[in-house]
């Protein structure tokens, strides 16, 4: 159970930075 929501975390983690670098690039 712990190390499953260890790594929906880490997917949201990475998700994150994806959309934030893709909407990086959108805006500049």
């Amino acid at each position: 159970m712990y190390q499953n929501v260890s790594y929906l975390m880490y997917q949201n983690r990475m998700v994150d930075s994806q959309l934030s670098g893709y909407n990086s690039a959108v805006i500049h």
